[in-house]
This record gives C-alpha cells, sequence and structure tokens, in this order.
C-alpha cells in the first residue's frame, strides 16, 4: 500500500505557556534574574516570565549557538559565576540557570549559593507529598541520604535510582510517582506528565517560596544534614576490576546493586561508578561529619589509586 504522509503544522509554545501558567498562581513579588545563555530558554521562559507579577531580570536571552558569553553547562561551576554575582548585586530572591537545551534549570538562592538537586527535590518533596500522600519519589544515588529521610517523614515512599534521566521517566510513567530528581538537575514532576524541564522546575521553586513566606536559603539550609564530596573522577586502566576490589574491600557494609557500587554504612557512604565514555571511575562519598569524610575520601582514593 502506498499512501503518503502528511505534516500538520501546530503551535505548541502558546499551549505549554498556558499550561505551565497554571501552577503560577501564589507567585508574586519576587525579584528573579534568569541566565538562559543565548540557550533555547528563553523563547519559553520570558513568555511565562513576563506574565507573572515578579520583578524580571533576563541575562542571555538572544539565541546564539556559539554561545559567546558563556557555555549553558551547570557541570562546570564557573558558568554559574556570573549568575551567582548578579544575583547578589540586584538584591534577587532567586537565580535561575538554565542549560542549553533548557530540560535543567540550576536554582541560586538569594545569598548566591548554589541550590543542589538532592537539596532542592528534599524541599519540593515536603509539598508535593502533601497534594499526593503516599506516593512514590524517585532519587538519585548520589544525593544525600537526608533526601530519603525527607520524603519518608513526608510520609511519602523514596525509591532509590541508578543515573540517567532516561530511567526516571520510565518509572514515573510506568509505576507513577509525584517527583523525581537527578543529581545532574534534570527534575520530574507528576504534573508535568513526568517531562525534565527547567522553566517547569523553576516555577515550582518560585511557588515553594512564595507559598511557604520564607527565603530560599532558609528552606534550604535547614536540610544540610552531612557532609558530602562533589562527584570525583579518577583515571584508571581497568574500571571492572576496581570496582571488585573497591567492594570486595568494603564487603561488610551494606551493598546496593544498582549502578557500580554503592556501600553504606551507618554513619557515612559511598558509590563508585564507572563512566560509559572515559577510562574513569566517579566517586562520591557523605558522612556524618566532616573529620569522617575526610578520612574516607582519602581511604577511598588511595585504594582506588592502588
Amino acid at each position: 500500500m502506498d499512501e503518503r504522509g502528511s505534516v500538520i503544522p501546530r503551535n505548541i509554545l502558546d499551549e505549554y505557556i498556558q499550561h505551565v501558567l497554571g501552577f503560577c498562581g501564589q507567585i508574586k513579588g519576587l525579584r528573579v534574574v534568569a541566565d538562559y545563555g543565548n540557550g533555547v530558554g528563553a523563547v519559553s521562559g520570558r513568555e511565562v516570565f513576563n506574565k507573572l507579577n515578579i520583578d524580571y531580570i533576563p541575562m542571555y536571552e538572544e539565541l546564539d549557538g556559539s554561545f559567546p558569553n558563556h557555555f549553558p553547562d551547570p557541570h562546570n561551576i564557573e558558568n554559574m559565576n556570573e549568575l551567582r554575582e548578579r544575583v547578589k548585586a540586584e538584591k534577587a530572591n532567586l537565580g535561575i540557570f538554565f542549560d542549553g537545551d533548557a530540560d535543567r534549570s540550576i536554582m541560586i538562592d538569594e545569598t548566591g549559593e548554589i541550590v543542589f538537586a538532592d537539596m532542592l527535590v528534599a524541599a519540593l518533596a515536603r509539598e508535593e507529598l502533601k497534594k499526593y500522600p503516599g506516593e512514590k519519589v524517585y532519587y538519585d544515588l548520589r544525593f544525600s541520604k537526608a533526601v530519603k529521610e525527607i520524603i519518608e517523614q513526608s510520609g511519602g515512599v523514596p525509591i532509590m535510582m541508578r543515573v540517567g534521566n532516561p530511567f526516571y521517566k520510565k518509572e514515573m510513567a510506568l509505576r507513577g510517582g509525584a517527583l523525581a530528581g537527578e543529581f545532574s538537575g534534570h527534575l520530574f514532576f507528576k504534573e508535568n506528565y513526568a517531562i525534565d524541564d527547567g522553566l517547569f522546575a523553576a516555577i515550582k521553586t518560585m511557588d515553594l517560596i512564595c507559598k511557604l513566606g520564607k527565603r530560599l536559603s532558609e528552606l534550604i539550609n535547614p536540610l544540610k544534614k552531612y557532609f558530602a564530596t562533589e562527584e570525583i573522577n579518577m583515571k584508571i586502566s581497568d574500571a571492572d576490576e576496581t570496582l571488585k576490589k573497591v567492594k570486595e574491600h568494603y564487603k561488610d557494609g551494606h551493598s546496593i546493586d544498582l549502578d557500580g557500587v554503592y556501600i553504606e554504612y551507618p554513619d557515612w557512604w559511598f558509590s563508585l561508578r564507572k563512566s560509559n565514555t572515559e577510562p574513569v571511575v566517579r566517586l562520591r562519598l557523605e558522612a556524618n561529619n566532616k573529620d569522617l569524610l575526610e578520612e574516607k575520601r582519602g581511604e577511598l582514593v588511595r585504594l582506588i589509586g592502588s
């Protein structure tokens, strides 16, 4: 059968904007700086923010794939330095850093501090679980253990996930859930069809600030109960052998076979994964106090390098 298809043009931007605006009812009185880094986030971001009762300060709205100001990649924290300073200079309530395709946004609090995804998910989970009691919340295995504790305290069901945002979308589609978050900044909401969307995450954060009547730092800082490293990349010759060696060394701990090696003890834990694209392993650990963190970091780095 030889049938030709057809193309039906449809402007979905207006529908999307109306969808997002449906979650903005309590947002007012904020001073917000949005750094698009010349990426696509400005296409929808400016349309939504200009319709809100806020003081909106845009940075680098112009689309330019050469990214002349800075690369719109939050993985390199230096890319966010200008936004952090601008938030302080403008005495803003919030800074929003969009990545290039705007499926992620990183929040900057009113003091210029970066709000990492685990703490943001913990703060948002409390509110989402009021609307969806008993629902699942999916969280990255690299998140602080405070996230799991807060989900449980809020009556939710915490589900640890391996690294990779497609896994979150699949799980939420199959099993439902109120919220999901990955360490790199991808957030997924039940109310947004489990799609990672930087603008929607920003709107939910703004709504949280206005609803609770608190500064973002006041919502986030009390959640920082533990001490953690950033993700540490280490070059090695044989990743599989390294993971096997480390797992054997810490065999007295509680092992979770989800993604690489994840071992937890009552007062600390670590995650060690191999890269699929580079000859490196990625290490992150967290402890109940700073001294223990430094001790275990040194211990692991020596073991991995031996």
